[in-house]
């Protein structure tokens, strides 16, 4: 999945070199005999115009690092405003010892990513962290012949209101006694899982299989 906020490189704002400041500093001086020496390169007085812009430079590159720090998708010395602003860490974002990458993923897809609505939406989600999973009706499973995973409830309407959410390329080795569907706690899938569960509607239920279950 593309990332959700595709910015480039930003050019709203770009230091001058020392040279263009230097002349701008001369185009605003007046014209005449008195300040003929702004436009000559090698006069002490374009000398100064000179030195003077070097600290013009200084305050410009600043201002740039500031504007490019707020592109979440680049930020560096921002990044833990932007997770305080974000509510990271929270029960699903951990940050605890992740990469600078992960940070960012983590702080653009709470900022952009968790309108859920539609199923697209959840399998987009996982695609944008690395999942490739399929979402299913919970009903297709509830009757016979049965079928894998077997919902064991009497009740059609819980099944039409389950979601049946396969992880298509990992395997789970599961062990007994077994649960249907196959689903344990504390794997590489538990950040997700963890994700779907705050973002389902408040009538669904999620249940997570795997592409050996």
């Amino acid at each position: 999945m593309p990332n959700p906020l595709p910015v480039p490189d930003q050019n709203i704002f770009v230091a001058n070199t020392d040279n263009q400041n230097a002349q701008s500093l001369a185009n605003y001086l007046p014209n005449g005999e008195l300040f003929r020496a702004k436009k000559i390169l090698e006069s002490d007085f374009r000398k100064l115009l000179n030195g003077l812009t070097k600290e013009f430079r200084r305050a410009e590159l600043k201002l740039k690092e500031m504007v490019d720090e707020y592109d979440i998708s680049k930020t560096v010395n921002l990044l833990e405003q932007w997770e305080r602003a974000l509510g990271i860490p929270d029960e699903c974002f951990n940050t605890n010892g992740k990469s600078i990458d992960l940070r960012r993923k983590y702080a653009i897809a709470k900022l952009a990513l968790m309108n859920i609505q539609t199923r697209k939406d959840f399998i987009d989600l996982a695609a944008y962290f690395g999942y490739n999973i399929t979402i299913e009706n919970g009903d297709i499973y509830s009757g016979f012949p049965l079928k894998l995973p077997i919902l064991l409830t009497s009740s059609k309407k819980v099944a039409r209101y389950t979601m049946i959410i396969t992880f298509v390329d990992i395997d789970k080795f599961n062990v007994f006694p077994l649960t249907l569907p196959f689903q344990l706690g504390g794997d590489e899938t538990s950040f997700l899982r963890c994700l779907f569960q705050k973002l389902k509607p408040a009538h669904i239920r999620l249940l997570f299989r795997y592409r050996n279950s």
